[in-house]
């Protein structure tokens, strides 16, 4: 039996933005902290169609240019523009944050200072995730980038950080 792939199963992970170079790369915005591999899936036409990744480079504001196989020129690349970038709900990694789940709660755990706080909000900026909390009194805003999220454990509600020196010094 063929298995099919279908929308409920994907999350939306970013969107195409526009092309880049005259190679066919493409710029996209991310919202959710993942590293891309081997495939890529766009949507098409409600349903989440899978391209095999060239290349992909991170550019400093969380985005990332990527280049699919086959699709080398601006025209093609074109096609993509305002497409939703998706990804497998099962396959996302203990250290993967996204907007739309609900992580108001959770504890905050840092390697070095220990308990930190509580998430109030993960709120969405321009291709960056941040989770807002109070720490000391204050509300801070802490990048909630792959390089500072160790391990997000849902049945302990906890996130657990490695949170550069110098960040929360308030």
């Amino acid at each position: 039996m063929k298995k099919s792939i279908a929308r409920k199963d994907f999350i939306q992970a970013g969107s195409v933005d526009k092309t880049h170079g005259t190679k066919g790369e493409l710029r996209i915005s991310l919202t959710t902290v993942k590293s891309y591999k081997e495939w890529a899936f766009l949507e098409i036409q409600g349903k989440p169609v899978p391209f095999y990744i060239e290349s992909i480079h991170p550019t400093f504001d969380e985005g990332a240019l990527l280049k699919l196989r086959d699709i080398d020129s601006v025209e093609k690349a074109s096609e993509f523009v305002g497409r939703n970038l998706l990804i497998p709900i099962g396959k996302r990694k203990k250290s993967d944050l996204y907007v739309e789940d609900d992580f108001t709660g959770f504890a905050l755990i840092d390697e070095k200072l220990g308990a930190i706080g509580v998430v109030e909000e993960i709120e969405e900026y321009p291709n960056q995730l941040l989770i807002r909390t109070n720490y000391n009194g204050q509300e801070v805003l802490i990048p909630a980038v792959e390089a500072f999220i160790t391990e997000v454990n849902e049945k302990k509600q906890t996130i657990y950080l490695n949170l550069p020196d110098g960040l929360l010094d308030i």
